[in-house]
């Protein structure tokens, strides 16, 4: 009887344990899920602050109009530099590489890696934004950050911007009547940032700044010069 005793005890303890194992493992496995989501969390508020540093730094330098365009490099002051059109042309003014520390500029910024749908900055300076339909400032083409980041991603950025995680749908209005041609000005030392000026389009998304679907890309759109 005693055996018979304690041999159940030993099975009742068997299935104890086990259930532990499988409790731990289960509560295991959400953990790391919330410490992913956690981390694009962070990742997204980096995100944010990387795009308002550089944002601040543009807007100061045009508003003193201490240049006439910014370069996403580390180039030096230029009184001459090549001043790329909306159009495709090209002329000459002041320019200055927003990463250029030696002269006021800020550190070298790369998209977090938490939230990135790919590695680089835009820096579009040849698209007009609206919402919902009417200019965001008047008809002539606004400068702006555009980044690719996941859908998770996309969802935390606005959840800090909105306190909300809806992602609403950016709407291409068709190209600007401009002319436009693909012209990238190649951030030296650094390949995977650059400022494009390619096609220019009417691009609306509600409201800015936002993260929105376009077409399953998910792009967090930041204004910087609205004009």
């Amino acid at each position: 009887m005693n055996d018979k005793g304690n041999a159940l005890f030993l099975i009742l303890i068997a299935v104890a344990l086990f259930a532990a194992l499988s409790y731990a493992v289960t509560q295991s496995g959400r953990s790391g899920g919330g410490v992913d989501k956690e981390q694009t969390t962070l990742a997204a508020a980096e995100l944010i602050q990387q795009v308002s540093a550089m944002r601040s730094y543009i807007t100061r330098l045009y508003i003193l109009d201490e240049v006439d365009q910014i370069k996403l490099n580390d180039s030096a002051y230029n009184a001459a530099g090549d001043i790329y059109l909306p159009d495709g042309t090209k002329t000459t003014g002041r320019t200055i590489g927003i990463f250029n520390t030696s002269e006021g500029g800020i550190p070298v910024q790369y998209p977090a890696v938490g939230v990135r749908g790919d590695d680089s900055f835009i820096y579009m300076a040849n698209s007009n934004l609206q919402e919902n339909g009417i200019e965001l400032g008047s008809a002539s083409l606004d400068e702006f950050f555009w980044q690719v980041v996941s859908q998770t991603a996309c969802e935390e950025i606005n959840r800090k911007l909105y306190n909300s995680a809806t992602i609403p749908t950016l709407t291409n209005l068709g190209a600007n009547v401009l002319r436009s041609i693909g012209i990238s000005d190649e951030v030296s030392g650094y390949s995977n940032l650059e400022m494009l000026i390619g096609s220019a389009y009417n691009i609306d998304s509600g409201t800015f700044p936002i993260c929105s679907n376009f077409g399953g890309t998910y792009i967090y759109i930041e204004p910087i010069k609205v004009n």
